[in-house]
């Protein structure tokens, strides 16, 4: 230090570590605001999956639904693929007129990428007979520009059924 001034002697090795620490962090700084962008669309993506399930299964707000799918979203029950949104809807109508006190619990979330998959229970009474009915389902949803696109869902059929008191419909 001279004059109340310090003076700064850099070299080659210094500048050399200094330019390796920058980069470095500045990579690492990259690498965390990708994963925290990529945390924010997965938890965007569950978010929107139980605010599906809250609104219409609970509050039966069916306006939701075409807020949250895409109008091209194509859905997989098992083994039947349902290509028409007014078809899920009508679907979706039909299980909050047969079921009362309908309670749908998501046991299990987990998101990657832009896949969403949730371990559910159905709980509600059927109104034909007043039986209960508990139904465990898998539920696997893609997402793209923050709308579900597909969707897969497996249950047991034969239990609910079972369950319900009533014959299965013949195997086509």
């Amino acid at each position: 230090v001279q004059g109340g001034k310090m003076k700064i002697i850099y070299d080659f090795k210094s500048w050399l570590k200094f330019g390796f620490y920058l980069a470095l962090c500045l990579g690492i700084g990259l690498v965390i605001a990708s994963i925290a962008k990529a945390d924010s669309t997965e938890e965007q993506n569950k978010a929107a999956v139980r605010r599906l399930i809250d609104e219409i299964y609970h509050k039966g707000n069916m306006a939701i639904f075409d807020e949250i799918v895409a109008d091209n979203a194509v859905l997989h029950d098992n083994e039947r693929t349902i290509e028409s949104l007014e078809m899920a809807k009508r679907q979706i109508r039909m299980v909050l007129n047969r079921y009362r006190n309908i309670q749908i619990t998501i046991e299990d979330m987990i998101a990657e990428g832009d896949m969403v998959a949730a371990r559910s229970t159905f709980r509600g009474v059927f109104r034909q007979n007043g039986k209960s009915l508990i139904s465990p389902s898998i539920t696997i949803s893609k997402f793209k520009d923050g709308k579900i696109i597909e969707v897969w869902r497996a249950f047991d059929i034969a239990n609910i059924f079972r369950q319900l008191g009533i014959p299965p419909p013949p195997q086509q």
